[in-house]
């Protein structure tokens, strides 16, 4: 891996870098924020999208047709990399400009790039992004959400969960199955709609810190004209890849979304806290940051050298997840007990209560989970004793949890699970079906 840019990047770093020293908004934002009003957020993305159209610089890789710089993903990356160097980290326009602006150029018709690009360009218009739904997430070709056709109109009922910026925005892309009785993958359409659709009710997933960044969509007998439908009819699974595909590259690196230095800034503030424990997570938490870094820069290389990359974009998205997390719950657990607590409805703070110290489970070993027991210490009490004698072993169902009987010995007794200490012979009691592996619930191994 090259770390260091090339004399191409290196000079739109100077370019880009110079552009921020001079434009950049004095009055920052940030998207992630609990606090901050959804209103103010709005106003002042727009007026900075605004200010990047006017002066070239609204999307680094759109073509010069449609407005942009008509640069390539290396730059995408050098130009990410200067905007959270000075604080301007994640947009609400990463589903308009960075996934939606690009499927509708490739997918899209010349009405709906005549209609839609300038406006999302200008940052007039928000997108959000309505795929992922309560039984389809990662198996996004599982979505149910259904679109009928009535004439010129596609008739629309499911639910959309996980959106982001639902509440605010102004239009969404939409997958919908058209035709059931094909392939999952061919049945798919895909749709530009407008929010403000009637049957469409947008309500907020309130988070346990107060924030609500992300919002859960119902669809009830919404009316899309055909003219909002991207592609033709079934071919939406392939619209979804060229935005799934954008999504990846528009998340970036790390660094937009999480910065190690400001964590490290917040453990020395609550030093009395830094327990070895503490401390042990927080280097592990630096590695994986770096590891990230690392990952970022194959990516980077791969492209400079021709080559698009396979995998790294996918890990990526799920590196920053776990990173993000990890560092959320190390910050809540340095502020101590109580720190966390939010305002309630009333104003009034949420108690948060300490949690006692984790005791970690041991797992069981692979031989046990296929059914083959391992030997146990002795177990306490005189019924747990004696279910052990004559050769029978308890063993958990791993779906009902319920106590089934396996025979890890020849014996000819056998015990009775209620009477406890009464071995019987094999048949001889009531509370036995007809054979030794069955007990009085009548199924095999008690999983009737």
């Amino acid at each position: 891996m090259d770390f260091r840019d090339s004399p191409q990047e290196a000079a739109f770093r100077t370019e880009a870098r110079a552009f921020l020293e001079k434009h950049a908004p004095t009055e920052r934002w940030d998207y992630f924020a609990e606090d901050l009003d959804d209103e103010r957020l709005v106003r002042l993305s727009k007026d900075w999208q605004r200010t990047l159209f006017d002066h070239g610089w609204g999307a680094i890789t759109w073509p010069t047709d449609f407005g942009g710089k008509g640069l390539g993903p290396l730059e995408q990356i050098v130009w990410n990399q200067e905007l959270a160097r000075v604080g301007l980290g994640e947009s609400i326009f990463v589903v308009g400009i960075g996934m939606t602006g690009p499927t509708i150029m490739g997918h899209g018709n010349d009405e709906q790039r005549a209609r839609y690009l300038a406006p999302m360009l200008r940052g007039d218009e928000v997108w959000c992004q309505l795929f992922s739904e309560p039984g389809a997430g990662s198996d996004l070709a599982g979505i149910s959400t259904r679109a009928v056709r009535d004439g010129d109109t596609w008739v629309v009922n499911g639910q959309k969960v996980w959106c982001s910026g639902g509440h605010f925005a102004d239009f969404g892309i939409l997958l919908a199955r058209t035709n059931p009785d094909v392939p999952k993958h061919k049945g798919i359409t895909y749709f530009l709609v407008d929010m403000k659709t009637p049957g469409i009710e947008v309500r907020p997933l309130r988070q346990m810190t107060g924030g609500q960044h992300f919002t859960e969509v119902f669809l009830n007998d919404v009316r899309i004209p055909d003219s909002g439908r991207l592609g033709p009819e079934g071919a939406g699974w392939a619209a979804a890849m060229t935005t799934l595909m954008n999504e990846r590259m528009a998340m970036g690196g790390i660094e937009r979304m999480f910065k190690f230095e400001t964590l490290a800034e917040h453990a020395r503030a609550n030093a009395s806290r830094l327990d070895p424990v503490l401390r042990d997570d927080l280097a592990r938490l630096y590695t994986w940051a770096k590891t990230l870094e690392l990952l970022n820069a194959r990516v980077i290389t791969k492209m400079g050298a021709g080559m698009d990359p396979t995998s790294e974009a996918s890990v990526m998205k799920l590196g920053i997840a776990r990173v993000v997390s990890k560092a959320a719950d190390l910050g809540l657990k340095l502020s101590g007990p109580g720190r966390g607590a939010a305002p309630g409805p009333l104003g009034e703070p949420v108690p948060v209560r300490a949690r006692a110290p984790h005791r970690r489970r041991h797992r069981r070993d692979p031989e046990e989970r296929h059914g083959r027991e391992r030997p146990r210490p002795a177990a306490r009490g005189p019924y747990r004793q004696e279910r052990r004698i004559q050769g029978l072993a308890p063993r958990r169902s791993a779906v009902s949890r319920s106590v089934s009987w396996t025979v890890v010995a020849p014996s000819t007794t056998q015990l009775d699970p209620v009477g406890g200490d009464r071995p019987r012979p094999y048949g001889s009691s009531p509370n036995f079906g007809a054979g030794p592996m069955t007990d009085r619930r009548g199924g095999a191994n008690g999983r009737s």
